[in-house]
């Protein structure tokens, strides 16, 4: 995703980087009583669906993605 983005600076240099990076934003979101959802992209079908909407590889169309992935999926709101 990172080679046909339009904001390579956005992400990190690896995978593993990534990973850190990804699991202290989930615990920070944790710790402000948030509760974030984990929402798996396949580059190819982001990259189709960016082709179907008119859509550039950016963050905001990848959180865009993630958020209609995450509707799709009927993700059941927890009763707090």
């Amino acid at each position: 995703m990172k080679k046909t983005a339009l904001d390579p600076e956005r992400f990190e240099e690896s995978y593993p980087a990534w990973i850190s990076m990804a699991e202290g934003s989930l615990a920070n979101l944790r710790a402000a009583e948030m509760y974030p959802v984990k929402v798996e992209i396949n580059p190819i079908e982001f990259l189709f669906w960016c082709l179907q909407n008119s859509r550039k590889n950016n963050a905001s169309a990848r959180a865009d993605f993630a958020a209609e992935k995450m509707r799709q999926a009927d993700f059941p709101l927890m009763n707090i």
